[in-house]
């Protein structure tokens, strides 16, 4: 029922990773308010989310508004942690699940006073670098070509199943501007020669190779990251007609295809049945220089360091004025029990001492006018 240019905007919007990750966690504080109007039971997340505490909990632990006032003097009356997030430690447990997911949501934006986490803007490690190129291997990235995206660790891979490998997704965006972009290292492959005229692609920064598990195995279909050395599994045959390009996978009979979204798979579109050469199979590889790499990460670098300069000349001249007996207080009035309310308070709590050094941060339940 939503009209069709609402339905691709919303599509287009979902291709995103990190616009998926902001929805779920959006999507958890509002099935966390939801819950506590229900009668006991317990509520979860969809696939990938985190499973929520039974309503009753929510409500008895959740308390009022003078709940997350304390929740605040306990955060304050805490010794500054290194990384000010680990404040949330000290949050009231009803209300922590909410807290790390608008923390997380904010630290990825490059508005946030706290610099952002460094494991995706690390780069390819220099020892991944230095081996592709001492074997003279190329390096290549693999597009699913049905929605641009290059092939990359699946952002989106259930938790439980991680031991078994890592999924592969087509969902790689590296010329999108920062906070929006996948780091190139994440969808570097190794392409690597084996018996027959068949390949293997070992994935750079992992050091596993690519294949598609079978039908018969579980998770059927799935394409990963698993097995440190070739075997059969991980051959694929690239193979091309009417001038794309496919990859094959002998061991499971199917050709890597995007289904829906970014998901990759091995299944066509009739249940448990291979994919054949469609349209939705068809994969561009482009090769990459080390030099391309290394200048792939100081580009993003730079890009998140303008972006942030800004903010952090905000913080720095805040920082340098003088000390002053004053009270500074930074006072709250929370109009009820609602995440919307309670969250916001407890991060603006955490992040104060960043912004504001030497500011203190109150909040209390405002007291109704009298009749």
């Amino acid at each position: 029922m939503i009209p069709e240019g609402e339905l691709q905007m919303v599509q287009c919007l979902l291709r995103r990773t990190d616009a998926r990750a902001a929805l779920r966690a959006r999507l958890a504080a509002c099935l966390s308010d939801t819950v506590t109007l229900l009668d006991g039971g317990a509520a979860a997340l969809p696939a990938g989310g985190a499973a929520l505490p039974g309503a009753s909990g929510l409500r008895t632990a959740r308390g009022d508004a003078a709940a997350a006032a304390r929740a605040v003097r306990l955060l304050e009356a805490a010794a500054p942690p290194r990384r000010l997030g680990l404040a949330g430690e000290v949050v009231a447990a009803p209300i922590a699940s909410e807290v790390r997911s608008a923390r997380a949501t904010e630290e990825a934006l490059v508005s946030s006073p706290l610099a952002p986490g460094s494991s995706a803007d690390a780069g390819l490690p220099p020892a991944a670098l230095a081996l592709a190129s001492e074997r003279g291997e190329a390096l290549l990235s693999i597009t699913c070509v049905a929605n641009g995206l290059f092939f990359a660790p699946d952002p989106e891979q259930p938790a439980e199943t991680k031991a078994a490998g890592v999924w592969v997704a087509c969902s790689g965006a590296a010329a999108v501007s920062v906070g929006l972009s996948t780091a190139l290292g994440e969808g570097l492959f190794a392409q690597e020669q084996m018996a027959g005229g068949r390949v293997a692609f070992r994935h750079v920064q992992s050091g596993r190779y690519l294949q598609v598990v079978s039908q018969s195995r579980d998770p059927a279909w799935v394409a990963r990251l698993n097995a440190r050395s070739p075997t059969p599994a991980e051959a694929f045959e690239l193979r091309s007609f009417g001038g794309h390009s496919f990859l094959y996978s002998p061991a499971c009979g199917c050709h890597l295809n995007l289904r829906h979204g970014t998901i990759l798979r091995g299944h066509g579109a009739k249940p448990g049945q291979p994919s054949a050469a469609t349209p939705a199979a068809r994969m561009a590889l482009r090769t990459h220089t080390a030099a391309e790499v290394r200048d792939h990460y100081a580009a993003r670098a730079a890009d998140a360091a303008a972006a942030r300069a800004p903010v952090l000349a905000s913080m720095a001249r805040i920082a340098s004025l003088g000390a002053s007996n004053e009270r500074r207080v930074i006072s709250y009035g929370l109009y009820g029990s609602s995440a919307r309310y309670t969250v916001g308070v407890v991060r603006n709590a955490e992040l104060a001492p960043a912004v504001y050094p030497g500011w203190k941060v109150r909040a209390g339940q405002p007291v109704a006018p009298a009749n």
